[in-house]
């Protein structure tokens, strides 16, 4: 007997992030009411209490005689009480609702951090689908294209490559993407060792050295050879090739990479400079963003991923990275806070 296999019918994570506004909205009205209310109880429990208050000295101070004086200042007692009440009454409405305004503000800023945690949320998503689905529509065109008809072996491998490259694509956006995940759920820098410094650059230069050939650039390295630094070299590492595959992107072909490492006052800073062409001003702010391509979307290539998992890496040491136009190409300027 065939078995099938029921789906599930909890939402896919887009559906889930996509309930949660209208969720923070009824949370948000909620607390509203429940900060008004809570205001207003106290202040009717105090109103009450003030009023029972002035009554019992009131009517302990009256004259209790049955004469026409006693009568008079019994009939002014019960006028300035309805006063009180009146004005007690009054104080009480416009304290509710200048509670009801107060308890709206804090309870929209109480939720904004959460709104703009799904707000983030959502766009990861979609910048996700649409980094994974661009290379997925690519390939299946090319493979549909060339299972129309027959094709010579040289037509297959061409499709075959093409094929590669965009898996290529698409396994650097996952990693980043994973990394970028990872970001926003651990700071954790524990994983620290202190090593030379020139020692783990040398295993970074080593790992991108074949594409550096490809591209015909230029890699140098200065780093003084007694340098040691405590830090998390794996994220470190990461943040190189980053830097390193992005000049690949700009500098021309005969240009430039050039390493450099130099400490200062318990900060190791690394400066990783390409002989490309100058970042516009404009892009410059939004480097580190994630997703923003500037420049990158002119020729297609960067998902807007490694310079914001670079921007993560910097922040988790404690640190900062920078992006600066200079004569001849551009630095990227790190500083990462070193263990003691």
């Amino acid at each position: 007997m065939t078995r099938f296999r029921s789906r599930s019918s909890r939402p896919c994570v887009g559906a889930d992030i996509g309930y949660a506004l209208p969720m923070i909205r009824s949370a948000r009205v909620k607390l509203t009411l429940a900060y008004t209310g809570g205001i207003a109880l106290i202040m009717a429990a105090f109103s009450m209490a003030l009023y029972v208050a002035l009554e019992s000295v009131a009517i302990s101070s009256l004259d209790v005689g049955g004469n026409a004086t006693a009568r008079v200042e019994q009939a002014l007692l019960a006028a300035d009480l309805s006063r009180a009440r009146l004005v007690l009454l009054s104080v009480n409405a416009a304290g509710w609702i200048l509670s009801a305004c107060l308890s709206h503000i804090v309870a929209r800023r109480t939720l904004r951090p959460i709104q703009k945690a799904v707000e983030r949320q959502r766009q990861f998503t979609a910048h996700a689908s649409h980094e994974l689905r661009t290379p997925l529509t690519i390939m299946k065109g090319e493979i549909e294209v060339t299972l129309a008809r027959e094709r010579c072996p040289g037509e297959y491998r061409r499709t075959l490559d093409l094929v590669n490259a965009e898996v290529d694509h698409m396994e650097h956006s996952v990693n980043d993407l994973l990394g970028l995940a990872q970001a926003e759920v651990s700071r954790d820098v524990s994983m620290r060792e202190r090593r030379l410094v020139a020692e783990a650059i040398d295993e970074v230069v080593k790992s991108v050295l074949p594409r550096v050939e490809g591209h015909a650039i230029r890699l140098t390295c200065d780093v003084p050879s007694g340098l040691e630094a405590g830090l998390n070299w794996e994220r470190v590492q990461h943040l190189l090739r980053n830097l390193i595959d992005n000049a690949l992107r700009y500098a021309s072909s005969g240009g430039e990479i050039r390493l450099q490492a130099r400490a200062h006052g318990g900060e190791l800073a690394l400066i990783v400079f390409n002989s490309g062409p100058h970042i516009p001003p404009n892009d410059l702010p939004y480097l580190f963003v994630p997703f923003y391509r500037g420049r990158a979307s002119v020729n297609g290539t960067g998902a807007g991923l490694g310079l914001a998992l670079c921007d993560w890496v910097a922040r988790s040491h404690g640190g900062s990275i920078t992006a600066q136009n200079r004569p001849g190409g551009v630095s990227f300027v790190v500083h990462l806070r070193m263990a003691k």
